[in-house]
Order: C-alpha cells, then structure tokens, then sequence
C-alpha cells in the first residue's frame, strides 16, 4: 500500500515536473524562434525578430556581390538584380517565428519537438525574375556567341585565296537560365557554367577547289585548228601545180577570261555538309565562241579543173577546200575539261563537210575524153555584150558535176554586177528592149542548154525568150534565158560518170562553146523539129522621141520579130531502149521595131 503511495507520488511530481518543463520552454522561447530553425542556411532558432532579422540582413549582405557565369575561361559577373534575383526578408521571417505557434496546444508541442529533433529549413522566400535573366543572359550573348562561317575560295584579280571554315556558338539561355535556378540560392564563390552549343558551318571544307582554280589561272588556254589544205605550188597556163599542206590557226583564251569564265559555288552533298566546287560559265564561254565559229565556219568549194586533150589529162584549176563549222556545245565541254590540266592547248571541236568534188579524188572521176559539144554565134554583137560573154563564161570553166548532181546556172554565175566586170548592154525588160548590165549573159546559158540537150542530161528548168533572138539561131527553139533567182536554166547529169563543163569564147570567130568531158556512155539523141506554127506578124514601127539625143539623130533599139508558137522534141536513147521523151515549147512574142527619135537642139 505505501509503494503504491510512492508510485502516485513519483507520478505526479513527474507530471508536475514535465507541466513545469513545457511551461519553462514555452516561457524561455516567448517572442523567440523555436531551436531547429534554419532559414536560406542560417540557423536562426532561439532569435527574435529583430535578432533574426539582423542576422538575416547579414546574411543576405554576403550574398548581394556579383554573381559568375563561365564560358570555358571566359568569365561575366552580374549582379543579382541584373540576374533577377531577390530575397523577402520580411515573409521569411514571420514564417520562420510562425512554426510551433499554431491554434492547437497538442500540435504546437510536437510541432516543437519535431524542429528539436529534425530541424527545418524556410526557403521559399527566394524570387527569380527570368524574365530579367533572359534580358542579362541575350546581353552577354553578343559577346559569347559566334555566327559560322563557311569555308571560302575567292579571287582577287588572278590570286587565290582561301578562308577555313569556323564553327558557330549560340548560347542556350532557356538551359542556363534552369542551371541558375537548380543551383539556388546562389553563393558569390560558386560559378555558373553558361550552356553554349557549336552550330557548324554549311560548308566544312574548301577541298581541292583552290588548287583548281589556281591551276586554271595557271596560264592561257590556246584555242587550235589544224587541217590540211591544198595551197599552190606553181601555176602555168594549163592550170596549178597543187600540194596538201597541213595548216594551223589558233586563239587564246587569256588568264583574265578564264577568271571571268569560273566562279565558286557550293552544293549539298550528303552526310559531308555542302561541297565547294567551281561552276563555269558556259553561257559567257559559248558567246566567246560564237566570234571565233564566225571565223571559223566556211562553206565548202568544189575543186575545178581544165581537161587537156593533148595529153588527156586532168589539170586543177582551182583547189578543193572543205567545208566546216565549230561545234560549240561540244567545244565548250572539251574546254571544261581540259581547264585544270597543264596541257593548255585544246583543239576546237570542227565538223568537216566534204566537197563534192574534192582534188584529192581526181583519179577517181575517170574523166578522159569529150563526150557532148554545144556551140553559138555571137557575130554582130556589140563590144560591150562581147564582154558580158566573156566574164559570164569564165564562171563556168572547170566545173564538175557528180553523178545524179544538178547543175544551176544561177549558182554558178553569181551576181551581174558591174562590179564583177559586166557592161552594159541590151536587155528584154517587160515588153521592151532597155540598156542593163549584163546583156548577153544568155548567150550563155543558151550554149550550155545546147550541150546538155545534145548530151542527153535530164533538163529540169529552160524558158525561153520572150521574143526570137537572131543569136540564138539556128536552129529556132533550142534557147534558153535566164534572169536570177527567179529564172534559171538547170539540168541533172543522170549517167553513172562524172563531167566537166568547160568552156571557151573564140573571139576571131565570134562563137562560143560548152564543151562536157567525162567518159561516153551508149547515148543518142535524136531531135525532131523545130515545128513552128501560131505565126502572128510583128505590129507597125514605134517612134519615140528622145531628149538625149540630137536633133536628126534615129536610134533603133528594137527589131521586128513575128511572134510564133516553136515545138521541139528529143528523144534519148540508150541503144535501142528509149530513156525519155522531152517536148520543149517556146512561144515568143510579136515584137515591133523601135527608134529612138532625137529632139535636143
């Protein structure tokens, strides 16, 4: 019974001891920070207000320097205002006098206990303005961050250069600005390392490009044109002496052109980035070759040649010459090509076009003997047709024509000019006789349309003249006029053998002559005619006065011709076999006398 007694007794001096604890701790710690309360890492239990928040401020007086942010061994300091950093004192400390201080007495005590025991720590008084950080943190971008730059070839005049690449640095602010938040709150000592990421140039590399360039600065590209070409040895009256000789032209490309020509470009090329290479200019390159194709482009001439008979032989009058032409498109790839290369000669691209009748295959024409022969009168022309004969007849001396080859007597003739040496003369214009150049030129025609008709060649164009021409006669019907480019007189060498057309004016005997020479085939002609009928006589004489002349003076400048309908006929043959048919009809006018009556005084 008297343990129990003690047992009660200790109870309550324990429970009163305990009241008297609690009452004490409560008592010492009144208007005080309970222990165990930490605030931004200073413990501050057992403070008051005003002692904690001195301490506070001292705290915070050692955090208010300048903050650092590293880039490798770059370093910036900022401030926490310019970071955007800032401490609420006031809030701190009311919450940090608040723990254990609550509406419930049980909960108070072991809300104390619990700070005696595990302490606790008030932070959330810290504030971040990013919006501040960012504004700081683009700023020292300008100095943190580089632009890349891509690896660069260029020329200045005819030098090289070349620049290596250089990888870009951005600064990731939205990263740092996490990095600066994690590491709140923020002591002077500690760094910050800025988050920067390389952005890589497009162009790494410039590669072989300089090399290249250089090399096609290196010297002048020397444009060639070699070929043979027949040139003359010697000349004598029977014709030319004649060798192949081969022939060079050249032209350059200059260092200053080539610079001009290439430039430097990149293109994208995989995994490995963009690649430099050099472009060039093919539109530039082909107007630079476009001159030298104007130089170079000519058209191809058939060689001519005098028969002799004495020794029947064949002998050049004129040398052959190929035709050619620049192939461009192709020049300018062989150009493209060779542009790197030491070699600096490059040969023009030349399409060849061969002549008809090339010197060099004389022996292959089998031209050995006279096969046909047509002849005219021109006795009682005047001297200025005379020599509208002669000049028009040597335009005709040495041709050849090939098998199945049209012969125009307008190509041939060129222009009837008096440039050329034509006079002068006589001419049928509308429905008169007028003085014009060139006035006896069918005498030529016609004399060649004699030989080809007695030859029997396949005729494929002959008009006749608008009126009878006395020098075409006899036999009536077998003219033929011609009048550039709308009349002509042609004719086709339809037998397997080659022919020369060779010409020449007797002078003494005022005749002239188409000679054909070649080899004879099995041919005959046989000409049937001239038939004349639809006879209508000439109309009464024209007198026309004449300023020009004097008084007293009659000049007659036309002759009465009645007009009439001609038929000739030819038959070719070969032996018995009957080739062709041909009818030519001419039908002339009537044509009146005309005289010129002077009236000058």
């Amino acid at each position: 019974m008297k343990l129990f007694r003690l047992l009660v007794l200790a109870g309550l001096l324990l429970s009163a001891l305990g009241v008297w604890s609690v009452a004490a701790y409560q008592k010492t710690y009144a208007g005080r920070i309970f222990p165990g309360v930490s605030l931004a890492g200073l413990d501050v239990g057992g403070l008051t207000l005003d002692e904690a928040n001195n301490a506070v401020r001292a705290r915070l007086a050692g955090l208010s320097g300048t903050y650092t942010l590293r880039d490798g061994d770059q370093r910036y300091f900022l401030t926490p205002a310019e970071l955007g950093i800032r401490y609420d004192d006031a809030q701190l400390l009311d919450a940090a006098l608040a723990l254990g201080r609550g509406e419930n007495w049980a909960e108070n005590l072991l809300d104390q206990l619990d700070l005696m025991l595990n302490g606790r720590s008030i932070s959330g008084a810290w504030s971040f303005d990013e919006g501040a950080a960012q504004v700081a943190l683009r700023r020292l971008a300008r100095q943190s961050e580089r632009a890349p730059r891509d690896a660069r070839v260029y020329q200045i005049g005819l030098q090289v250069f070349s620049e290596p690449s250089v990888t870009g640095r951005v600064l990731d602010v939205t990263e740092t600005i996490e990095r600066i938040r994690r590491a709140m709150p923020l002591n002077p000592r500690d760094e910050i390392e800025l988050v920067v990421n390389e952005v890589p140039p497009v162009v790494r590399e410039a590669g072989d490009v300089p090399a290249q360039l250089r090399a096609i600065l290196a010297a002048p590209i020397r444009l060639t044109l070699s070929e043979p070409a027949w040139l003359e040895t010697g000349k004598s009256a029977a014709g030319l002496a004649v060798a192949l000789v081969p022939q060079e032209r050249a032209w350059t490309l200059d260092s200053a052109m080539l610079a001009s020509l290439v430039s430097v470009r990149s293109s994208v090329a995989g995994d490995r980035g963009a690649q430099l290479g050099l472009i060039v200019d093919e539109q530039k390159l082909t107007v630079f070759l476009n001159a030298i194709a104007a130089q170079v482009e000519r058209k191809p001439r058939d060689a001519r040649f005098y028969f002799d008979e004495s020794i029947g032989k064949l002998i050049p009058l004129v040398a052959s010459q190929q035709g050619r032409t620049l192939d461009v498109p192709a020049t300018v790839q062989r150009i493209k090509q060779q542009l790197t290369s030491e070699n600096r000669v490059v040969p023009l691209v030349v399409k060849t076009i061969k002549p008809v009748i090339a010197l060099e295959d004389a022996d292959q024409f089998n031209i050995k003997e006279l096969v046909v022969a047509g002849t005219t009168s021109f006795k009682g022309s005047s001297p200025e047709r005379v020599q509208n004969i002669v000049v028009a007849t040597n335009q005709f001396h040495g041709i050849v024509l090939a098998p199945g080859q049209e012969f125009s007597f307008d190509q041939y003739l060129g222009d009837v000019v008096d440039a050329n040496g034509y006079e002068q003369g006589y001419v049928i214009v509308g429905d008169q006789t007028a003085v014009g150049i060139g006035g006896g030129v069918c005498q030529v025609s016609t004399t060649a349309f004699r030989a080809a008709f007695f030859g029997g060649y396949a005729i494929t164009e002959r008009w006749a003249h608008g009126y009878t021409v006395h020098y075409y006669e006899p036999p009536i019907g077998l003219d033929a006029t011609v009048y550039a480019p709308q009349v002509d007189f042609r004719f086709v060498n339809d037998t397997a053998n080659y022919l020369l057309i060779q010409p020449s004016v007797n002078l003494k005997e005022s005749t002239l002559t188409f000679k054909f020479f070649g080899t004879k085939n099995n041919r005959t002609v046989e000409m049937e005619g001239p038939t004349i009928t639809n006879v209508i006589p000439h109309g009464p004489d024209i007198r026309e006065n004449d300023p020009t002349l004097p008084v007293g003076v009659v000049k007659q400048v036309d002759f009465a011709y009645d007009g009439k309908t001609v038929v000739v006929n030819r038959v070719v043959k070969e032996g018995e076999k009957v080739l062709r048919r041909d009818k030519f009809v001419s039908v002339y006018r009537p044509w009146q006398a005309r005289f010129l009556v002077g009236t000058r005084s």
